[in-house]
């Protein structure tokens, strides 16, 4: 079945939200990420593996019974709630170490932020909810189980505006627990932090009755609010506050009074965004905030530093190893950082692929390049495929910084990468210098400002190799590479006034980071039909469309049926077949409408129809038709990816059995060269689905088959190279596709009996090798050889490694023949040399002449030799007989005549050693593999060699036929005399049917 690649980066890895360890095993390790879903490690990050592949992806906390720690709670929904968050659906447990997982409720709780587990009942949990990111909610606040999770109370509320950000427990007394409570929301374009329901609450009987905390904090609106307790005092209680004047707080009396202790730039920066603490399990004074960086007082508040380790900035998690405080693991937005120092020093976990991508390109190069942009952590191209076994990090290089958006090769000179990052900063790249030159359009005298989304489109045509496409409120174009801009558009947007006070934005903290721009164009596409054909989505609701390259433009968009409102237009994708035709998506999550919204027009959008309604799960990112069939669509949204064979009446999802889980998938591309689906995922970086070819022609015709066999297309022979490879498993390799050739069928049924295999056979029909093929239901992918068996080589100690390379297959047609019991079916392939081989025809004929003659060659040497031993075998039992006593002598002295040319030849002395060619077989076995893992012409020396060890073939077998005329008539005689059975030479037929 399709099995998705993942394909990483992993060197510059993603966003982890939350990290817990085994305090028994501090080598164990559960990483919450932000998108990516719960991974593993048992060896402190040098190997990690996911456990949470069923289940929603973004993460927001971790919880592990450190008495049982096979017990582990999971919060779903991240909290660090940036403009791209994404959403949960509840809380999950584990009793198994994370192998498997059950949902325990809070399905509507959309972000979890901590999970404290009771030391001695645990039944009992705590789950702090913030709740809702977009609009109102009951489900929010602090909840608790006291019956593991079969039911839950909300045992501390404020409103449906205010969740619970942060609970913590006193550790010498569990009924005394401490809750902020947060007052926050986030719009499309603004976000708001603080207000009356922000507060610092405190329980002294488990959660039954709070009080809220007063002394010495501030009087007035207050922000998120983070809180700890100290391991090595429980007394002290430490806090963080966004006010007017942040700051952090101390109390030494259990919270009934706190002091302003100090405060910093980097002590109160972006407080929604960093509000974690962490209290050192030894030392009272001691405690570090995540921040930009990590943060630290050693002095009870007083003062702070930041970590000098060189980890990845915006951190957001801190696990401590309480039994030694100097090992420390950094949750941050470039993955897991690991310090046995106390932060001087990090080594990083280069095998966590958990990277956000917000859009994918590709190129069509034979190893083709994929371009995309990674949230906080700069825009990148890498291989799709490689031809040096796998994908490595050191296949991926940077071409920009900042956060990374849109990445795309220029169509007319793959030399150059068009790549932005936050705020509409429009960059060109050149690749052989590694450069880049600004081409951002900016607005002139007179004219308005610019308004770029955050994620700002690039658009190239479909039509034209020269044009790219950029937009702000006004769509702009290039045939120059970005030197010059025409601007084609008025302003598409609602240019709502309201909806642009991002220097309002952030609430108690001004927090402008171009993230809520507004009214701003988002999506960009040209017809492939005709260029002056150009659609338009904006992210305030508007799709406009032009027909005149851009003269004239038309609101398209009010006729959309069962859209509450007019929300961000996340995609636009023109049909290839119809003039008029276009799919849209709609997101509209930023308006608290979790709803999949997916329309299609075929009359330029004068009518709209909505699909896939009732059938999609997740608001939706990108919609894509495929590049051959036009019924076959492919939708990327918030929890995965669907498809749809019936132009969108029907959708699909593949799933964790696909290798795709519930991840959001933000965009997607077609390798046109090999019909690969390419996915940029916001938590898993980019996968890819290989040779999407199959799914093109499924029909309701070849459903109903019992078989049905896909015609290959024709197959070029790969010619793999070679490359350095790093040693350890500290770092992340990807799957490069199946180098071999692959049938691909589909069986309707699962076959319980009977043999199910394919021979490819030469057109005559002669079998040249056969292959098992796989019996599920479904569509089936096996990798079949295009190679003759390896050649026979005698047996030795060592192995001859020319008994396992196969002979591989020269150019030209093949037949394949499918037998199922009696039931045959025939198909064919045309296996074809590789089009960038440096190598002409004539050279690759030449090698497969001399891998025929070399085949040849081993199986020669490798009949003489085992029929000397097989005759040596023969007597050396005759003589052992006591029937055979007459001939005994003659027996044991052709014996070792045979033995003696066999140790001539072969190698007999166990262990390793350097012979230095001293025996044929081993020379013979040198010379075939080396003739056939060059992909080229032998060399003069091969060839001569050939013809050497031809003429030593041939004399051998002169040897051997001359002892056998001179010694075994005699000796048959006198068997014959004995009634015994007479020596022979092993048939030809016999040997050449040996395995």
């Amino acid at each position: 079945s399709y099995k998705a690649r993942m394909i990483g980066p992993s060197v510059m890895s993603g966003r982890v939200s939350c990290i817990e360890g085994v305090n028994k095993r501090p080598s164990t390790l559960l990483i919450g990420t932000a998108g990516g879903g719960v991974w593993k490690t048992l060896d402190y990050g040098v190997t990690v593996k996911p456990v949470f592949e069923k289940h929603n992806q973004s993460i927001g906390a971790i919880a592990i019974d450190q008495d049982h720690p096979d017990t582990i709670w999971a919060g779903t929904g991240e909290t660090w709630t940036r403009n791209s968050v994404s959403v949960g659906d509840g809380i999950y447990r584990s009793t198994d170490g994370g192998d498997s997982w059950k949902k325990m409720g809070l399905e509507k709780s959309e972000r979890i932020s901590r999970i404290i587990i009771h030391p001695t009942n645990k039944n009992i949990v705590y789950a702090a909810v913030p709740g809702a990111l977009f609009n109102d909610s009951e489900e929010r606040g602090l909840f608790q189980t006291t019956d593991g999770g079969a039911t839950w109370k909300k045992i501390l509320y404020v409103d449906a505006k205010t969740g619970c950000a942060d609970i913590a427990m006193d550790p010498s007394d569990p009924n005394t627990l401490y809750a902020t409570t947060w007052e926050f929301r986030r719009k499309a374009w603004s976000f708001q932090s603080g207000g009356k329901g922000s507060a610092i609450y405190k329980s002294s009987d488990g959660g039954a009755t709070w009080k809220k905390l007063s002394k010495g904090l501030p009087a007035g609106d207050m922000g998120r609010i983070a809180i700890v307790v100290s391991p090595a005092d429980p007394k002290v209680v430490y806090a963080t506050i966004e006010y007017k004047e942040s700051a952090m707080f101390r109390s030494n009396d259990k919270g009934e009074s706190w002091e302003r202790t100090g405060t910093s730039a980097y002590i109160i920066e972006r407080p929604f965004y960093f509000s974690k603490l962490i209290a050192d399990p030894k030392d009272p004074n001691r405690v570090y905030r995540a921040g930009l960086n990590m943060m630290i007082t050693t002095d009870g508040g007083k003062s702070f530093s930041s970590l000098r380790g060189g980890a990845h900035s915006d951190h957001h998690d801190l696990w401590i190893n309480p039994r030694d405080p100097e090992s420390i693991v950094l949750a941050t937005d470039g993955g897991i950082y690991i310090s046995h120092d106390r932060g001087a020093h990090f080594f990083t976990c280069r095998n966590l692929p958990v990277g956000q991508f917000y859009h994918v390109a590709v190129d069509d190069e034979l190893d083709y390049n994929v371009y995309g942009g990674l949230q906080d952590n700069g825009s990148w191209m890498g291989k799709g495929r490689t031809n040096t076994g796998s994908i490595s990090n050191r296949d991926w290089y940077t071409v920009g910084y900042g956060d990374g958006f849109w990445v795309v090769p220029d169509p007319s000179d793959n030399n150059y990468v068009y790549w932005e990052s936050q705020g509409g900063a429009l960059e060109r790249f050149y690749k052989p210098t590694k450069t880049s030159k600004s081409i951002k359009p900016l607005e002139l005298a007179g004219q308005p400002r610019y308004r770029y989304n955050w994620n700002s489109p690039i658009g190239t045509s479909p039509t034209n190799k020269n044009r790219i496409y950029y937009a702000a409120q006004f769509l702009f174009m290039s045939e120059d590479k970005g030197e010059s801009w025409k601007k084609i558009s008025p302003d598409l947007t609602t240019n709502d006034p309201a909806k642009q006070q991002q220097e309002e934005s952030g609430g108690i903290t001004y927090d402008n980071s171009s993230a809520e721009n507004h009214c701003t164009i988002f999506s960009i596409a040209e017809s492939p039909r005709n260029e002056k054909t150009i659609w338009v989505g904006t992210d305030d609701g508007n799709i406009q469309l032009t027909r005149d390259g851009g003269n004239t433009w038309t609101l398209v968009s009010k006729g959309l049926p069962g859209l509450p409102a007019p929300y961000w237009i996340s995609s636009i994708e023109p049909m290839r077949d119809e003039d008029g035709g276009a799919y849209v998506t709609i997101d509209g999550h930023m308006w608290g409408d979790m709803e999949s919204y997916v329309y299609k027009t075929l009359d330029f959008g004068k009518t709209w129809k909505r699909i896939g309604q009732g059938q999609i799960k997740g608001y939706t990112h990108v919609i894509r038709e495929d590049l051959v069939n036009r019924k076959l669509l492919f939708l990327g949204t918030e929890f995965g990816l669907f498809l749809s064979f019936d132009q969108g009446e029907n959708f699909v999802q593949m799933d964790h059995n696909n290798n795709v889980p519930n991840v959001a998938v933000r965009d997607i591309r077609i390798q046109s060269r090999y019909h690969d689906l390419v996915l940029a995922t916001h938590g898993r970086g980019i996968m890819i689905i290989d040779d999407i070819s199959p799914l093109r022609i499924l029909s309701s015709e070849i459903l109903a088959k019992p078989i049905h066999i896909f015609e290959p297309e024709p197959y070029a022979v790969p010619e793999n190279g070679s490359d350095f490879f790093a040693f350890g498993d500290d770092e992340y390799t990807a799957l490069n596709p199946r180098s071999g050739f692959t049938v691909k069928y589909y069986l309707q049924k699962k076959l319980m009996t009977g043999d199910f295999y394919v021979d490819v056979c030469d057109m005559n029909g002669k079998k040249i090798i056969s292959q098992i093929l796989g019996k599920r239901k479904g569509l089936n992918f096996v990798e079949v050889p295009l190679s003759s068996p390896p050649p026979k080589m005698p047996p030795g100690p060592r192995p001859a490694f020319a008994g396992f390379i196969p002979a591989p297959l020269p150019e030209g047609e093949y037949k394949l023949r499918f037998v199922k019991d009696k039931d045959t079916l025939w198909s064919k392939v045309n296996l074809i040399y590789q089009q960038r081989s440096i190598h002409s025809k004539e050279d690759k004929q030449i090698r497969h002449d001399f891998i025929a003659r070399t085949h040849k060659l081993c199986n020669d040497f490798s009949y003489t030799v085992m029929s000397a031993t097989n005759l040596r075998d023969q007597a050396n039992a005759m003589a052992s007989r006591p029937e055979c006593a007459a001939a005994k002598k003659q027996l044991v002295a052709l014996a070792s005549t045979l033995d003696a040319l066999h140790a001539r030849v072969v190698s007999t002395k166990e262990g390793m050693i350097a012979d230095d060619g001293k025996f044929l077989r081993d020379r013979i076995s040198t010379l075939y593999g080396q003739i056939v893992e060059y992909n080229g012409r032998p060399s003069k020396t091969q060839t001569d060699k050939t013809e050497t060890f031809e003429k030593e073939v041939a004399e051998l077998e002169k040897e051997l036929n001359g002892v056998l005329l001179k010694q075994l008539p005699t000796i048959n005689k006198q068997l014959s005399s004995a009634k015994q059975p007479i020596l022979e030479r092993m048939p030809r037929e016999k040997f050449e049917a040996m395995k």
